[in-house]
């Protein structure tokens, strides 16, 4: 299963790094946007296409979304933008779109996507769910404050003020759009992700770069005891990966970032309140699924249980970088796993799931050597902030 972003952001310490558009790493030669300097891109391409695909519409507004109000509102006001410029700015035509929406007819898992149009595909972007109805007054009060102070930019440094004030219908318009894309991005948001190479540790870390809303994937549930895997693949596409047996007519449950072998489930249920509006009632909760550390505690910290030679050689591999033999190895692992799938969540199983994943990581998922670049960009972001005046 693979899907598109709909819509994608780069973590600002990454803005020096990656270009806004592609996200491929090019450090310090990047082209700035002469708008807004905020975002920059890989090429004129990138930036043609950016312009042409959402920036127009959030250029004046991008800088005022991640400093104000973070990482997820700046995702909305993109998302917002993306539809607008869909529909070619004209947002009588989108509201027209919106108005003859029928959400019974909108299904990412039936839909042709080879065949979708844009349109087709902001309309099952636009009915992922928003949990408004479960979300508490504070929160709800925050999203709303949110979307009024990026509502007010977009009307006075973008090129929909005009339209915005010579409509209230259209301003209203905007501001619903804003609003429930910033609800939809916090339920359905995913955290992309990478490998940082580490040659002074001869290993891997993983690290965030940003974040990104999938029509498809997003429609999965979550369980803390997933059977399938995000990967983020180098060109942004999310592809998900079958790390447990599925049986015929049984759900794919994904992770919304919280699992059992790394969390407990006071703190996933707490956490999943918190961001995602619902009570988790999944396997792993209602059977209380241990963390592998209380799984290795079980066993008195044996680690030969789990084949602890195969274990050092997934993290050899990684370090030497060896597709072939890391390809080699998560084959055996997926043969082994499958055999052993209903002693799961057993200490060995979930210890050769954990490498099983690490080795799907390192065959397919992009893995990044410019660790000091991004490191420096993180240490000259902070210097900005408490010493402006030093880089003047």
């Amino acid at each position: 299963m693979l899907d598109t972003p709909f819509v994608k952001t780069l973590q600002e310490d990454c803005r020096y790094v990656r270009c806004d558009f592609c996200h491929a790493e090019r450090p310090f030669t990047l082209i700035p946007c002469e708008g807004c300097t905020c975002v920059m891109y890989c090429s004129q391409e990138c930036l043609s296409k950016a312009f042409d695909q959402y920036h127009r519409y959030e250029c004046g507004v991008m800088r005022v979304a991640y400093s104000v109000c973070g990482r997820f509102p700046a995702t909305a006001l993109r998302a917002t933008a993306t539809a607008i410029s869909i529909f070619d700015g004209d947002l009588v035509a989108l509201q027209n779109h919106l108005d003859a929406l029928d959400e019974s007819q909108v299904n990412g898992f039936t839909m042709d996507w080879r065949m979708a149009t844009p349109k087709d595909v902001y309309s099952t972007m636009h009915m992922l769910t928003t949990n408004q109805e479960r979300r508490g007054l504070v929160d709800r009060t925050y999203q709303i404050l949110v979307a009024i102070l990026l509502h007010k930019a977009m009307v006075e440094r973008t090129e929909l003020g005009p339209k915005c004030k010579a409509s209230p219908k259209m301003d209203k318009l905007l501001f619903d759009l804003i609003l429930r894309h910033a609800q939809t991005i916090r339920c359905n948001h995913q955290l992309l992700s990478f490998y940082e190479g580490q040659p002074e540790e001869k290993g891997f870390e993983h690290k965030l770069y940003g974040a990104a809303c999938y029509p498809s994937v997003s429609m999965l549930n979550h369980s803390c005891a997933s059977n399938v895997r995000r990967l983020i693949l180098p060109d942004g596409r999310c592809a998900m990966i079958v790390i447990r047996p599925i049986g015929k007519d049984c759900q794919l449950f994904d992770s919304y970032g919280l699992h059992h072998l790394v969390e407990d489930r006071v703190l996933r249920q707490r956490v999943i309140r918190l961001l995602f509006n619902f009570q988790c009632s999944c396997e792993a909760c209602t059977h209380n699924y241990r963390t592998f550390k209380e799984l290795s505690f079980q066993y008195g910290g044996d680690f030969t249980l789990i084949s602890h030679s195969q274990q050092e050689g997934i993290y050899k591999t990684l370090a030497t970088r060896n597709r072939k033999l890391a390809f080699k190895i998560m084959r055996e692992l997926q043969t082994d796993l499958n055999r052993k799938h209903s002693r799961y969540p057993s200490y060995d199983v979930c210890g050769k799931m954990r490498c099983y994943e690490l080795s799907l990581c390192l065959v397919y998922k992009y893995v990044s050597e410019n660790f000091l670049y991004c490191r420096k960009c993180t240490d000259i972001l902070e210097l900005q902030h408490l010493h402006p005046e030093s880089l003047s």
